[in-house]
């Protein structure tokens, strides 16, 4: 396939998506409603507020417990680290 069909096949596809777009009625093709829409549809809806308050507590239990994951691996990591150290500089030091 050559550029130039490749091209033209892209402004094609383009011309029919505008079609179609100025075929639909005017506030079902409005940016204004689509975003509206898409916002919407990501914001989760609860049938109570204790819905909403166990989601949360439940994501700040998740967090903190990734945070406590993530301070015991650098401890370890900073043991690693200075026993290497100790170990070059050891080696290193006048008797």
């Amino acid at each position: 396939m050559t550029v130039q069909n490749e091209q033209e096949r892209l402004v094609a596809d383009t011309l029919a998506f505008v079609q179609r777009l100025a075929e639909q009625p005017a506030e079902t093709a409005s940016p204004s409603t689509f975003a509206t829409a898409t916002a919407a549809s990501r914001v989760p809806r609860y049938a109570t507020e204790t819905d909403l308050r166990q989601e949360m507590r439940s994501r700040l239990e998740a967090f903190r417990n990734r945070q406590r994951f993530l301070e015991i691996e650098r401890e370890a990591y900073y043991q690693q680290a200075m026993q290497r150290i100790r170990a070059v500089t050891e080696s290193y030091a006048p008797l």
